[in-house]
């Protein structure tokens, strides 16, 4: 499931870097390339393993299989209040408030990212929304992996690196005593945060 959140989580982002990029055509040959070679180291793995995958106990993959095991709608505070969340969905309140500080930059790719965390939370409640149970039935993927409430991922770790970008924009914008303090203290003030 790993590489399939990655790519829920890193497709979009990257998809608007690429198209952001000034010259378009010489990242195609490379991305081209890193496609193949990514289907080359895959396809061994992924071609048996899906050969086999109705000999397994586990075999039949239906809709309530993939919507099972759902993020509470109630748990979703958790991102913001550590005693709200049973299911590990805390980022803390520094990648927080950095998020909000890099989506007023206005650039694209972090928009992606934030669509793509947006996704990662509608599909971590299961059939609470229509989207998995329609994405479980129509797109094979989705019907691979159990408990839901596992998309949560996607949404943290783009809490995560969108307060990365904004806390960068706001120490870039700082010179001298004012940016080591800072640099200095927003680590501290996040260790205390997670305690």
């Amino acid at each position: 499931p790993s590489a399939f959140y990655f790519l829920l989580l890193g497709g979009p982002y990257l998809g608007a870097r690429v198209i952001g990029a000034a010259p378009r055509r010489p990242l195609i040959a490379p991305l081209c390339t890193a496609l193949g070679v990514f289907c080359a180291l895959a396809a061994p793995v992924v071609v048996p393993a899906a050969l086999h995958l109705p000999l397994l106990a586990r075999g039949e993959r239906t809709v309530a299989y993939a919507t099972g095991g759902a993020l509470p709608w109630r748990e979703i505070a958790g991102f913001v209040l550590p005693s709200a969340s049973s299911h590990g969905v805390y980022v803390g309140v520094l990648p927080l408030l950095g998020a909000v500080v890099a989506l007023r930059r206005r650039d694209a790719a972090l928009f992606a990212l934030l669509g793509s965390g947006a996704l990662g939370l509608v599909l971590a409640v299961g059939a609470q929304t229509p989207v998995l149970p329609f994405l479980a039935e129509h797109v094979a993927p989705f019907r691979l992996f159990r408990i839901a409430y596992r998309y949560r991922v996607i949404p943290c770790l783009v809490v995560i690196v969108l307060g990365a970008h904004g806390i960068d924009a706001l120490l870039s914008r700082l010179r001298g005593r004012l940016r080591l303090a800072l640099g200095v203290a927003l680590p501290l003030l996040a260790a205390l945060d997670l305690r």
